[in-house]
C-alpha cells in the first residue's frame, strides 16, 4: 500500500514537473516582449523544479526492489561472523516478501539431483538462462534442458511452450521474433512437443473447419483468433514434419508447423486433429 501511495504522488510530481517545464519555455520565448518577468517566472519554476527533482529521485529508490540487493545480502553473509547471522536471515526474509519469483521450475542438475525451485529471470544466452534463486538465496545459472517443468507463477499455468523462447519473451516482451530469431532457426523452435508416429495418410487431410486458437507467427508473435484450418501438407522444413493451411478473420493466409499452434478450442491441437482424421476415416469406412 505504501508503495503504491509513493508511485501515485511520483506520477502527481512528474505532472507538476512537466506544467514548470511548459512554463519555463513559454517563459523563454517571451523574454524579449517583458525581459524581467520572464526571467522571474525562470527562475521560480525552477527554485520548485529542483527539490521536485530530488524528492522524486528518493522516492525512485524507495521503491526499486532488485535483484541487486538480494546479492549484496548474500554477498555479505560470506563475510558475516556468527553474531550477525540471525540479523542476515531477518534481512534475507524481508527481501523475499518484496522479490516476487515469476516462475516456479523442477531443475535436474548435472549430478542428477532434481529440485524444485522458484526464480526470477534475469537473463538468457546459449541455451542457458541466469536466475535468482529463492532456494539458493542467489543468482544461479540453469542450462535449459535441465529445466523438466515450469510454471508460471502469476496464473498458475504449466508452460509447454519453448522456454528459451518464452523467457526471451519474458525479458524483451516488447522485441519480435524475427529480431530475436532468423527464420531458418525459428522454424526449428518446437513450441509444443509434438508426439512421434503421427499416420503416414495424415498429408493431404483437409480439416475444413472455423476454430479459435492461439497460433505462434514469427512477425507478430502469439495470435488468439478464428482461423479456418484448411489442408494438411508435408514439411521439408519444418521440426515437426507437418503443417496446416490456416487463414485468419481477416483474410490472410498462412502455413503454421504443428509445433506453433498452442491451442484450439482451449485444447492441445494435435489431439484434436487425430480425433478428427479418426472420424474421417471412420466414416468412409
Amino acid at each position: 500500500m505504501i508503495r503504491f501511495l509513493l508511485n501515485a504522488l511520483n506520477c502527481i510530481l512528474l505532472f507538476v514537473q512537466l506544467v514548470l517545464a511548459i512554463i519555463v519555455i513559454v517563459a523563454i520565448t517571451n523574454i524579449s516582449k517583458d525581459a524581467s518577468g520572464s526571467v522571474a517566472v525562470i527562475v521560480i519554476s525552477l527554485i520548485f523544479m529542483i527539490p521536485i527533482g530530488f524528492i522524486m529521485h528518493y522516492i525512485s529508490k524507495k521503491t526499486k526492489v532488485n535483484v541487486g540487493g538480494a546479492k549484496k545480502l548474500v554477498e555479505k553473509s560470506v563475510q558475516a561472523s556468527p553474531s550477525d547471522d540471525e540479523d542476515l536471515m531477518y534481512k534475507l526474509s524481508q527481501l523475499h516478501k518484496k522479490l516476487r519469483p515469476e516462475f516456479e521450475i523442477r531443475y535436474r542438475g548435472g549430478d542428477g539431483k532434481v529440485s524444485v525451485e522458484k526464480i526470477i529471470v534475469l537473463g538468457i544466452r546459449d541455451n542457458r538462462v541466469e536466475a535468482y534463486s529463492f532456494a539458493r538465496c542467489k543468482e544461479h545459472t540453469f542450462c535449459l534442458p535441465g529445466i523438466e517443468a515450469c510454471v508460471e507463477i502469476s496464473t498458475g499455468e504449466l508452460i509447454n511452450e519453448n522456454l528459451m523462447v518464452l523467457f526471451t519473451q519474458f525479458l524483451y516482451p516488447r522485441r519480435k521474433l524475427s529480431r530475436i530469431f532468423d527464420y531458418e532457426e525459428w522454424c526449428y523452435i518446437p513450441y509444443v512437443v509434438i508426439p512421434e508416429g503421427l499416420p503416414g495418410d495424415l498429408c493431404f487431410f483437409k480439416l475444413d473447419q472455423t476454430l479459435h486458437a492461439r497460433i505462434v507467427t514469427y512477425q507478430k508473435g502469439v495470435v488468439e483468433d478464428d482461423f479456418y484450418f484448411g489442408k494438411i501438407v508435408d514439411s521439408y522444413y519444418e521440426s515437426d514434419q507437418y503443417y496446416i493451411e490456416v487463414e485468419d478473420s481477416r483474410g490472410n493466409k498462412m502455413n503454421v508447423g504443428f509445433s506453433k499452434i498452442l491451442s484450439v478450442e482451449n485444447r492441445n491441437f494435435v489431439e484434436y486433429l487425430l480425433e478428427e482424421f479418426s472420424k474421417a476415416n471412420f466414416a468412409k469406412e
